[in-house]
């Protein structure tokens, strides 16, 4: 740092001394110039004040905040016109070396502030705000610069920019209902592998490959219209494994070649729906790099290996005796996979059985009270890797508990009743009639289990063969019977709270 600084080219003229501080004093008139960068309440800062460049899709460095002096957009709520000159401010900083544009939800009406369309620094002068036909606004930052946008207020307070603009606006899904799949030689081009959307504009899907043999594959929807994207044009199409690839509407299919046998995740993030970025990784996150529980319980050592579920679950399970034990989720050599607590605060360090807590690399260890001896399985979770989490569950998650099937086909009657198979695993045997039906996993009471379709789960459909995911919900389940018979409906654990179903036909 000191070769950098006293390097006598780097050397501040008394011109360069003189600009920074005249675009300094620009910077404090600004301020001065509304009480919207004053607030002096906690709840008009939390009520006022969103920042837009966030979530997994964010711009490295920018920070696009607004702060709202518009009308309240609800009939029963009178927000104070603190700022009689603007109905919303925008402020962005741009500190990396390239241009940056953002586009903000109900962003309209803006322009640069008064100071900074004069401003003595020239790049200040050259930011720029474009009001799209779909009621979005795009704003435009020069590389390393700092600048301010106003929404004047002209008479009678108007609407200015939601703090929740873009931390809470609805997620738009980029190709609406329309089902997406992964067509390729993996499956014979078929529609037996579609995509899931996860939200934020990602979608995935988890296929078996060969290691070794190259799949030719697109992004497609059933039609081959709506959705249909392979490599862009002038490229080969190859993928490799763990780098985006962005897609373009061609008829140029893409490849890929595994380097093992194993599951592969393949990755679309559709944030622009007609560019959208894939990426092909294995879905194992450690693969190669064998997973321990290590704590009190077993002196610390190798023992006792996590084993690998798929879809980036790993779970271990065995016999505790009641006590209370620390623990970490660490590979042999405490550095390719350390995971402790978030922090040496009790409450992140604490672990209850049937919860799932956050897992961060620190020296924090976790502690877990166990009261009664039982057979409990441990999951850690990494679906997502920057924000791992371990869980501790009963393996036999209803204990005592009678839990049914009740539903259209029995009068919604206790009369269907699971039975436990043991390792986390729950059978019941329902005799339907062809046709859609409605039903729950709930126990007689209706409160001790109550399970149906997840409050956050887009669709209450289950398929034949395919596995859903449970939650403790007031929203029925719908099968649809395509033949008459008996079926197996079976519940996996591990966590009770949500766990997975899968109907099949006897």
């Amino acid at each position: 740092m000191g070769e950098f600084i006293y390097d006598p080219e780097r050397a501040a003229s008394t011109a360069d001394i003189m600009f920074a501080s005249d675009v300094f004093a620009e910077l404090l008139s600004i301020r001065m110039s509304s009480p919207l960068f004053r607030l002096t309440s906690a709840n008009d800062i939390i009520d006022r004040i969103g920042f837009h460049n966030i979530g997994s899709n964010q711009q490295k460095g920018l920070i696009a905040m607004s702060i709202d002096d518009g009308a309240a957009q609800t009939d029963d709520t009178v927000r104070a016109d603190i700022d009689m000159m603007n109905d919303a401010i925008m402020v962005l900083i741009n500190t990396g070396y390239d241009e940056k544009s953002i586009t903000v939800n109900t962003a309209t009406g803006f322009m640069l502030h008064a100071i900074h369309a004069n401003s003595v620094d020239s790049s200040v002068r050259g930011a720029t705000f474009a009001e799209g036909d779909d009621g979005n606004g795009t704003f435009t930052v020069p590389a390393l610069t700092i600048v301010v946008f106003v929404k004047p207020q002209s008479g009678a307070q108007g609407y200015g920019l939601s703090a929740f603009a873009t931390s809470g606006a609805p997620d738009v899904v980029p190709y609406g209902d329309t089902t997406a799949y992964l067509r390729g030689d993996m499956n014979g081009w078929s529609l037996d592998n579609a995509f899931t959307y996860q939200g934020d504009g990602v979608y995935f899907v988890a296929v078996p490959l060969i290691g070794g043999t190259t799949y030719g594959f697109k992004f497609a929807s059933e039609d081959w219209d709506t959705v249909n994207f392979g490599a862009v044009d002038g490229d080969d199409g190859t993928v490799t494994d763990g780098v985006e690839k962005v897609l373009g509407r061609t008829n140029t299919n893409l490849a890929f070649t595994p380097s093992i046998d194993a599951t592969y995740l393949f990755t679309i993030n559709a944030s622009d729906n007609e560019a959208p970025v894939l990426t092909v990784e294995n879905e194992e996150p450690y693969v190669g790099t064998p997973v321990y529980l290590r704590g009190a319980i077993n002196d610390w050592g190798t023992a006792e290996e996590f084993q690998y579920q798929g879809s980036r679950i790993y779970t271990f399970a065995r016999d505790i005796e009641p006590g209370t034990y620390e623990f970490k989720v660490a590979s042999k050599d405490w550095s390719t996979v350390n995971f402790g607590a978030l922090s040496s605060d009790d409450s992140d360090r604490n672990v209850v059985v049937g919860q799932s807590v956050g897992l961060a690399a620190t020296n924090d260890n976790l502690i877990l009270t166990i009261e009664n001896a039982d057979r409990y399985v441990f999951v850690f979770n990494v679906s997502n890797e920057d924000a791992p989490t371990i869980g501790v569950y009963k393996e036999d998650f209803w204990g005592g508990t009678d839990v049914f099937v009740p539903g259209g086909m029995n009068g919604w009657k206790a009369v269907d009743r699971f039975s436990y198979l043991g390792a986390g695993e729950y059978v019941a045997e329902v005799e339907l009639s062809a046709g859609a039906v409605e039903f729950k996993v709930a126990s007689e009471d209706w409160s001790t289990v109550n399970l149906g379709n997840p409050n956050d789960s887009a669709t209450n459909a289950v398929s034949v063969g395919t596995p859903k995911i449970l939650g403790s919900s007031n929203n029925n389940l719908i099968i649809d019977v395509t033949e008459a018979g008996l079926y197996e409906f079976k519940v996996s654990g591990p966590d009770g709270a949500m766990p997975t179903l899968t109907v099949s036909m006897k």
